[in-house]
């Protein structure tokens, strides 16, 4: 029986452990643990592949694909250089707004300022801590400090400046987050893209990193069109040659009906292998973590296919007419026409 195929799914990669802090704040992996995954993958028989190949041949399973998503200068710094070494190729998904900008996208600069809350103390972050942006939040959340608010589980700080404030605002403080000394940027800009060589490709993720959930219809298109425009005219590809990786693993039927129309394929967070029924704009990807391995070997294809329908069903129950649950049915009927089950 052929193993089914694998797309493993990172963020923040650290040399070292990081602080517990961080591990909560951010999606984060160290260095050996990668190169361990890779390793016991690749022995198992896994061949890790360019997103091109992977397409072309993940239906028949054994085939791996490696990606990265929000850009994080530590994937450029520590994983990269390892991958170049060793011939396994990488997607890296990007935020375009951030991209062009100055400060990492939401809420990326806000998981910066809570895992040092010893630089609300430092004088040069005063600007800060006094905006009016930072106040309105406060006076909206009922918190009486930004140290105080930051202290909370993450999501609270999190969802008080997300309703609080404008996509606007919030690249505002970006901004004066990535100018202050010993913060400064997390994640890539435009010419750190430009000067990365090895085998790494790049998709969309995005123009502003906001959960898809959360969007009217309209705002689903700007974000998926802008993103994938500029990394159009970053990487000289079509736009339907390129990836695409939503924002929280957040999509709803109409969001990967927009990614389908606009984009190669779109990649979820749902944590299981690759199926057969799986289509190109929905595919579900793997933590690269301490459960990969386990979540890659678990389960027979069969219920890997059930897992498959499964989502589709719920997507299409959440978020679309009535009508729509048939599309799943009725996409798994049209496979099975054309050619049936893989094993």
């Amino acid at each position: 029986m052929r193993l089914p195929s694998l797309i493993l799914a990172a963020h923040d990669v650290h040399r070292s452990v990081p602080a517990l802090s961080s591990l909560e704040a951010n999606t984060c992996v160290g260095v050996d643990e990668v190169v361990e995954t890779l390793d016991a993958l690749r022995g198992m028989g896994y061949r890790f592949v360019d997103f091109g190949e992977f397409m072309s041949e993940h239906r028949g399973g054994q085939v791996a694909l490696l990606t990265f998503d929000d850009g994080y200068r530590s994937v450029r710094d520590c994983a990269l250089p390892i991958l170049a070494a060793q011939g396994v190729p990488a997607v890296v998904f990007l935020v375009s707004r951030s991209l062009r900008g100055l400060g990492d996208p939401f809420p990326h600069w806000l998981h910066r300022l809570r895992d040092d809350p010893g630089a609300l103390e430092r004088e040069d972050c005063a600007p800060l801590v006094s905006h009016p942006h930072v106040r309105r939040v406060l006076a909206t959340s009922g918190f009486r400090s930004l140290r105080e608010l930051l202290a909370q589980p993450l999501g609270i700080p999190t969802e008080a400046f997300r309703t609080a404030l404008t996509q606007a605002q919030l690249e505002e403080l970006a901004e004066i987050v990535a100018g202050l000394p010993r913060l400064g940027r997390l994640t890539m800009n435009e010419t750190d893209i430009r000067d990365l060589t090895g085998p790494v490709e790049f998709g969309a993720h995005s123009a502003t990193h906001r959960s898809f959930a959360l969007l009217e219809k309209r705002e689903i298109e700007f974000e998926v069109n802008d993103s994938a425009a500029f990394l159009s005219e970053l990487t000289g590809k079509p736009a339907n040659a390129l990836p695409f990786a939503y924002p929280y693993g957040a999509v709803t039927e109409y969001a990967e009906r927009v990614v389908r129309n606009v984009c190669r394929a779109g990649v979820t967070c749902q944590s299981r292998p690759v199926a057969y029924f799986d289509s190109a704009s929905s595919l579900p990807r793997i933590n690269l973590d301490a459960t990969a391995l386990r979540t890659a070997t678990q389960g027979r294809p069969v219920a890997h296919l059930i897992s498959s329908v499964r989502d589709k069903l719920k997507r299409y129950v959440r978020t679309g007419p009535p009508w729509a649950v048939l599309g799943p049915v009725r996409n798994a009927a049209r496979r099975l026409r054309s050619g049936g089950l893989r094993p």
